[in-house]
């Protein structure tokens, strides 16, 4: 069984380093911009982070170099799934967005597949990457899928 607090919470500046299975509570965040890195803690597992808000019908998966705005005012959890650095900014001005390279618009050799829908069927939000959207499928762990 995991000791929960034999670790302590690791800050680099204002990023936090998540290990595998670690979780962040925020309450009332609406309009903040939760931002993934990679880990400065080498690993075997590939870093992703898993979003959850209260009220809203589908999780974002992030992996480091994707951003999310969060929808909702009520409580957000977000799980690593490996090693991985967070950190809750505010997010742009209204209207300020990064274009889609057209390459993922279209469909191109850079699009990757739609996200998997979630084991109660409803749909996985796509998180955003600096220069157009994350399509990438997270790979979900065993103990995630009741395995």
């Amino acid at each position: 069984m995991r000791e929960w607090n034999a670790t302590p919470l690791q800050l680099r500046r204002e990023w936090i380093a998540l290990q595998a299975g670690d979780s962040l509570l925020l309450r009332g965040a609406r309009g903040l911009r939760v931002e993934a890195t990679p880990s400065p803690f080498p690993a075997e597992q590939a870093p992703l982070l898993w979003l959850t808000e209260e009220d809203e019908l589908g999780d974002v998966f992030l992996r480091p170099g994707d951003s999310h705005v969060l929808r909702g005012n009520g409580r957000m959890v977000a799980t690593a799934w490996g090693p991985i650095s967070v950190r809750v900014v505010k997010a742009a001005v209204r209207g300020m967005t990064c274009p889609t390279p057209p390459a993922v618009a279209a469909g191109g050799s850079r699009a990757l597949p739609l996200p998997a829908p979630r084991p109660d069927g409803r749909p996985a939000m796509q998180a955003e990457r600096r220069g157009g959207p994350c399509h990438a499928e997270p790979r979900l762990p065993p103990a995630c899928c009741g395995a």
